[in-house]
């Protein structure tokens, strides 16, 4: 699984998990952080 592939499945996930009205604009991975950016 490419870096590309675990951003994106993260992006999913997290989508999937908040309301869908709350639009996630940057997910930023920094080492073990998921930086996520409302």
């Amino acid at each position: 699984m490419s870096y590309e592939d675990i951003i994106a499945k993260l992006r999913k996930e997290i989508m999937a998990l908040v309301p869908k009205r709350v639009e996630i604009s940057n997910i930023e991975v920094e080492g073990p952080v998921v930086v996520i950016s409302t």
